[in-house]
């Protein structure tokens, strides 16, 4: 990954970029449904990608995919360069960077329990005794619940 984006940065750089910075993004999901106490959906998924944002001449250009190789990454960090010089056309006044040195960084949501280590069961069962409460409820004649964790 580290490989990768620094790919895009000497692609971005090569072609005129100012300043470039990259994102690497994988992401979990899992979602659950339960309509009127049946569970009607269950899908757990992961996706990954990578966006390229660019200053070229003061303005901003971004490009993104859901492919990560190398012919992939060449073609995002040139089209964030391209879409940049194609926003220069229409400033009317162009972004300056200060002199900070670049930052390299991870951050991690701090979780009192993780969601993903739930078993399914225990979903389920919490969705089904929500929805059963909401069918208790006077008047109520169509209930839907549902759950979504995401790990990114």
């Amino acid at each position: 990954m580290r490989d990768l984006s620094r790919r895009a940065l000497d692609t971005a750089t090569q072609q005129g970029a100012g300043y470039a910075d990259v994102r690497l993004v994988r992401r979990q999901d899992e979602n659950l449904t339960v309509k009127s106490g049946r569970v009607e959906a269950v899908s757990m998924g992961e996706t990954e990608g990578f966006g390229v944002r660019v200053l070229v001449d003061g303005a901003w250009g971004f490009a993104s995919s859901g492919r990560l190789d190398a012919a992939e990454v060449d073609r995002v960090a040139g089209l964030a360069v391209r879409i940049a010089r194609a926003s220069g056309t229409a400033l009317r006044h162009r972004v300056r960077l200060d002199d900070r040195p670049p930052a390299v960084g991870r951050y991690e949501t701090p979780l009192q329990e993780d969601p993903f280590e739930l078993s399914m069961d225990v979903k389920i069962d919490l969705l089904l005794e929500a929805d059963a409460r909401l069918n208790g409820v006077k008047g109520i004649a169509f209930t839907e619940t549902m759950y979504h964790a995401q790990r990114e």
